[in-house]
C-alpha cells in the first residue's frame, strides 16, 4: 500500500521571515502551534454557542452518495440543505457513522455572526485578503484525496483530525480525476480501501501524516494531495490564499485548473503572480 514515512513538523509560532524561508519558499507543509492562540474562538465556539448564534442558519452540506459507504466524502458526494442545528445535533449527539458533513462554507457571506471570533492569520502573504471557509465534521467523517490550487491554512478549532499528505511528485501513483471532470482535482483511489489491481502504482506512492489538535494550524502548500480523517467532532476554518509562485517543478499540475484559476482567482493577481515570476527571473 502507499507508505507514510514521516510525521509532519511543529512549529510554535515561528516568525514571518523564517515560515517564508523554510516552509513556503519550498512548499513544505508545517503544524504551527499557538498560531490562533488570540482567536476568541477557542474558547467560545462550542455546540451551544454555534446552535445560538447561527443554529438557524440553513447551509449547504455534502452527503453520502448511493452506493458509497457512510462517513465517505469526495467526488461523488450529493449537495443537500439542512438547518445548522439539526445538523449540529447529528454531530454531537448522534454516534452512528455520519452521512453529511459541512465543509467550504464562506463565513462572510454565510455565518457572518462568526467573523468577529477569528483572525486572518499573520503568516498570509498576497495582494488580497483571503475569506474564511468554515468545517465541521462527525466524527468518523473522510474527505477523499484532492489536492488544491492554492496554498491552504487548516485551523482546527475543537476536535482532532489526521491528514494524509503526498507532494505533487507523488501524483502518477495517485490517479486524478479526468480533466473533464466537474471534481478533477480529486483523486480516484481511496487510501482506506485501496485497490491495486486498478491503481497499481498507489504501491510506490510515498507520504507523510500530520495530526491536528484543538489549536494547531496547518500549512498545507499549494497542490498536495490530501485526506482528512475526522477523528472527534471537529470545528474547523480555513483559508486559500494564493498560488505556489515559488518555483514548484510541479506547476505543470495548474494546466489542469486554468479555467478555474481564471475564475475564481481574477486577471488581476494571475497578473501579480506573472510580475512575481518576471522579477525572479531578472
Amino acid at each position: 500500500m502507499a507508505q507514510f514515512t514521516s510525521e509532519v513538523e511543529r512549529v510554535h509560532r515561528p516568525p514571518l521571515e523564517r515560515f517564508v524561508a523554510e516552509y513556503l519558499r519550498p512548499q513544505k507543509p508545517v503544524v504551527l502551534t499557538g498560531a490562533i492562540d488570540d482567536w476568541p474562538a477557542l474558547s467560545r465556539w462550542d455546540e451551544d454557542y454555534l446552535r445560538e448564534t447561527v443554529g438557524s442558519r440553513r447551509l449547504r452540506v455534502e452527503s453520502v452518495s448511493k452506493g458509497e459507504k457512510p462517513g465517505y466524502f469526495g467526488r461523488r458526494s450529493l449537495p443537500q440543505s439542512i438547518e445548522l442545528r439539526d445538523y449540529l445535533a447529528a454531530v454531537f449527539a448522534d454516534r452512528s457513522v455520519p452521512r453529511l458533513y459541512v465543509g467550504g462554507i464562506s463565513i462572510p457571506g454565510s455565518l457572518p455572526e462568526l467573523t468577529a471570533d477569528i483572525r486572518l492569520p499573520e503568516y498570509v502573504i498576497g495582494p488580497k485578503k483571503p475569506l474564511p471557509y468554515f468545517w465541521l465534521g462527525a466524527a468518523g467523517s473522510t474527505t477523499q484525496l484532492h489536492y488544491d490550487i492554492n496554498n491552504n491554512f487548516h485551523a482546527l478549532i475543537r476536535g482532532r483530525k489526521v491528514f494524509s499528505l503526498f507532494a505533487p511528485d507523488q501524483t502518477r501513483g495517485l490517479y486524478p480525476t479526468s480533466v473533464f471532470s466537474a471534481r478533477r482535482h480529486f483523486s480516484r483511489v481511496k487510501l482506506e480501501e485501496p485497490d491495486y489491481e486498478a491503481f497499481p502504482a498507489l504501491r510506490s506512492a510515498t507520504g507523510c501524516r500530520a495530526t491536528l489538535e484543538s489549536g494547531d494550524m496547518l500549512f498545507l502548500p499549494s497542490l498536495w494531495w490530501h485526506e482528512v480523517r475526522t477523528e472527534q467532532p471537529g470545528i474547523a476554518i480555513n483559508y486559500w490564499w494564493g498560488l505556489n509562485h515559488y518555483g514548484n517543478a510541479f506547476a505543470w499540475l495548474y494546466l489542469r485548473e486554468l479555467p478555474l484559476i481564471w475564475w475564481t482567482l481574477g486577471r488581476a493577481q494571475l497578473r501579480w503572480r506573472m510580475q512575481q515570476l518576471t522579477a525572479r527571473r531578472s
